[in-house]
């Protein structure tokens, strides 16, 4: 994956958080699950190593330099996007299992 930075949470835990999409430290010890209908692409990413790779980025910004890795030719394309997303659902219901909630 690039290494430019994009919006990363604050090293300072008492800052105020940025940004109100999740962080991939918000599933640590879970997977990152994702998928795109027009690819067939379908990953699973474990979540502690991908931020030991990456850093700790919004989903949403995460999500591109994922896709940008995988190779997807969509990137940036305006007439045909990619649709690379998270299966937000099985995430949660992992963090969820996790916590005992």
């Amino acid at each position: 994956m690039p290494h430019s930075r994009g919006p990363q949470r604050p090293n300072n835990s008492k800052a105020e958080p940025r940004f109100s999409s999740p962080y991939l430290s918000d599933f640590l010890g879970g997977k990152v699950h994702l998928i795109c209908p027009k690819c067939g692409i379908q990953r699973r990413y474990d979540a502690s190593m991908l931020l030991a790779k990456v850093g700790d980025y919004v989903l949403p910004d995460l999500l591109t330099r994922i896709a940008l890795a995988e190779g997807c030719p969509r990137v940036g394309d305006k007439d045909d996007r990619c649709n690379l997303h998270y299966d937000i659902e099985k995430m949660y219901e992992q963090r969820s299992a996790k916590h005992g909630q």
